[in-house]
C-alpha cells in the first residue's frame, strides 16, 4: 500500500489504475462496505480542472463520523484528478442552494441557511492534507471551534466526536445562551434535565428534574431557556434509545473580558457551564 503524502505524488492516470486494482484484489466495492449517503449539489462556486469548490446536501442523520467519511470517500473518487477539493455540507438543500457566508446585511433568514450547515470535506494535494469538519453549532465555528470536530483522513478505527453522549455523536445544538431576564436580575442557578435520545437521534419527553436561582425570581427564566435548548439537540442514529441527564449551571462571572459576554463550557456526559458578564444596566 502507498503511503499517505506517496498517494498524493502519483499521476492521476496511475492512481485510477491503482484504485482499479485495489477493488479487484478485494473482491468487492469499496462503495458496497461504506455506502455513501446520498447528496444533492448546490452553489458550484467553481470546477475547474485542478479545483473543485461547492456546496452540497445531506440529511442531518448521515452527519455521523462514520456517514461522513464514506462520503468523503466518494467525494474524493469523483473529483480524484483535481488537487483541491473544498465541500460545505448543509442538512438543508435550501441553504447549500442560497446561503452565501459573505453578505454585507445578516438577516434572519440568512441566519437560519447557515446555522444548516454542519460539516465540511477539505482535500488538498499540495498540503498532503485530507479532513472533515463535523460542526454541530455553525455559528460558533471557526479554527479551532472548541464544539467542532476534525477528523483526518485517511483514519483507522472509529471515528470519535469531540461532543458525544453514549458513543452518540452530537450533530446539531442551538447554542446555549444567558437568558436576559435573568441576567437583569444578575441570577445564578442550575436546571437538570431529563430525557431521551431516540433511535433517530431526536430528543424526547424532556422534563425539568430539578431547578434552583439566587435570587429566585430568575428560576423560571433559566428553567425554560434550559428546556427549550435541549429539545433542539440532535444526535446520530443508533439501534437503541438513551436515557439522559444533564445539569446547566449559570454562573455570573464579572472576570470575563467584556461586559455581555457568554461562555460555554460542555461537560458531556453530565454538565454543561454557562457564564456571563452581565451588561450594565
Amino acid at each position: 500500500m502507498l503511503a499517505r503524502t506517496e498517494w498524493f505524488c502519483v499521476s492521476p492516470m496511475k492512481r485510477i489504475a491503482l484504485a482499479t486494482c485495489i477493488i479487484l484484489a478485494s473482491g468487492a466495492s469499496a462503495y458496497t462496505q461504506c455506502p455513501a449517503p446520498q447528496y444533492r449539489k448546490g452553489i458550484v462556486w467553481e470546477d475547474s480542472k485542478s479545483t473543485v469548490n461547492m456546496y452540497i446536501s445531506i440529511r442531518l442523520r448521515d452527519f455521523s463520523p462514520s456517514r461522513l467519511v464514506c462520503l468523503a470517500k466518494s467525494l474524493r473518487e469523483r473529483y480524484r484528478d483535481r488537487k483541491s477539493i473544498t465541500i460545505y455540507i448543509f442538512s438543508s438543500r435550501e441553504a447549500a442552494k442560497h446561503w452565501v457566508s459573505m453578505q454585507q446585511e445578516e438577516t434572519r433568514k440568512h441566519a437560519e441557511l447557515g446555522a444548516e450547515m454542519h460539516g465540511a470535506y477539505f482535500c488538498d494535494a499540495d498540503k498532503h492534507e485530507e479532513y472533515l469538519l463535523i460542526i454541530p453549532d455553525p455559528r460558533k465555528s471557526y479554527i479551532g471551534a472548541p464544539f467542532d470536530t476534525r477528523i483526518d483522513l485517511p483514519i483507522s478505527g472509529t471515528p470519535q466526536c469531540r461532543l458525544q453522549m453514549n458513543s452518540r455523536c452530537l450533530l446539531a445544538f442551538r447554542h446555549p445562551n444567558y437568558p436576559s431576564e435573568a441576567l437583569k436580575v444578575k441570577a445564578s442557578g442550575t436546571v437538570t434535565l431529563t430525557g431521551t435520545i431516540t433511535r433517530d437521534g431526536k430528543m424526547t419527553d424532556v422534563r425539568i428534574a430539578e431547578a434552583a436561582a439566587n435570587p429566585p425570581e430568575g428560576r423560571a427564566s433559566l428553567a425554560n431557556s434550559t428546556l427549550e435548548n435541549l429539545k433542539a439537540w440532535r444526535f446520530e442514529p443508533a439501534q437503541h434509545k438513551d436515557a439522559v441527564r444533564i445539569t446547566y449551571s449559570y454562573k455570573i462571572d464579572a472576570s470575563l473580558a467584556s461586559k455581555g459576554q457568554v461562555d460555554v463550557d460542555f461537560a458531556l456526559p453530565s454538565q454543561i457551564v454557562i457564564r456571563s458578564n452581565p451588561p450594565a444596566n
